[in-house]
């Protein structure tokens, strides 16, 4: 199931691991996507803690990460392309994987929107 943040980022959860990447609404909002800085591979990540960094047109931003975990893999095809983000955002454009390090191994989704929810907060 996908699931979104109040600060624009996706998180794919399938079989314990989470898929994390940006929403095209962030993309169109921060401009064409020039440079990605993912994390690094068996980071831990705290949610809500900078994850990774993007370089637009218009700004640079730190990224938050939607749950708390230990980075399992980056996808390195943005470090050559980071156009695919612009392109592609919630296929190819996907930033890091991330193994769940909650209590019971769970990913807590009690702070992440349903499609729904987050379609509704964005028409606000």
């Amino acid at each position: 199931m996908v699931y979104f943040t109040p600060t624009h980022e996706w998180v794919l959860i399938n079989d314990g691991i989470a898929c994390v990447g940006m929403t095209t609404y962030a993309i169109s909002e921060l401009g064409s996507i020039v440079f990605v800085q993912p994390p690094e591979v068996n980071a831990g990540l705290t949610a809500e803690e900078d994850a990774f960094v993007v370089e637009s047109t218009k700004a640079a931003c730190d990224i938050p990460s939607p749950v708390t975990g230990i980075v399992t893999e980056v996808n390195l095809a943005l470090l050559q392309d980071p156009s695919l983000l612009n392109s592609d955002p919630m296929g190819k454009g996907w930033v890091y994987k991330m193994r769940p390090t909650g209590s019971l191994g769970c990913i807590d989704v009690s702070k992440l929107l349903t499609e729904h929810e987050y379609k509704k907060m964005c028409e606000l």
